[in-house]
């Protein structure tokens, strides 16, 4: 059975791709083209995240260990009104919520992260085993002076060439 320790380590190992799943609804497109860091993205990393603290909750809730989370209504109460006040004067709304749920899944994954106390050693070699792997795709794309293609595009790699203009 999947645990959200092996779920935790399957995401360090997988924190360099950009495999995701862009949207593009109207407001995510300026005078007609589409802009990416408008649209929302569900990336691969996004769900082993909520995976990874949906089995958390399961065990926790499971074990009845349920951590004593200390915000003071007010506190919590401030912090609602002024995302709420953000989502309601932004210019395009839809993104600033967006952007809001993802400030949500990054504090709930540090929220994780100090309960949890993942061993040094599992987190160092996860982490190594993806520096690699991009490592080994960069060294591709420096000797080919362009990218790789193929099924590196799939896992978000950006088409280029030596031409392009910033490379």
């Amino acid at each position: 059975m999947l645990s959200h320790r092996r779920l935790f380590a399957l995401l360090l190992i997988l924190l360099p791709t950009q495999l995701g799943f862009h949207f593009w609804p109207e407001w995510a497109m300026v005078l007609g083209r589409r802009i990416d860091y408008l649209s929302p993205t569900v990336y691969l990393t996004d769900v082993l995240i909520v995976l990874v603290i949906l089995f958390w909750f399961i065990e926790l809730f499971s074990r009845f260990k349920i951590y004593d989370v200390r915000f003071k209504k007010k506190n919590l109460l401030f912090l609602g009104l002024f995302i709420g006040i953000n989502i309601y004067f932004s210019a395009n709304q839809p993104v600033a919520l967006y952007k809001w749920i993802k400030v949500l899944e990054f504090v709930l994954l540090g929220w994780y992260i100090v309960k949890t106390k993942p061993n040094y050693s599992l987190i160092t070699s996860c982490l190594s085993v993806g520096v690699l792997y991009s490592s080994l795709i960069a060294i591709g794309q420096f000797v080919f002076q362009r990218s790789l293609g193929g099924i590196f595009w799939w896992f978000g790699e950006r088409t280029f060439t030596a031409d392009t203009p910033g490379i």
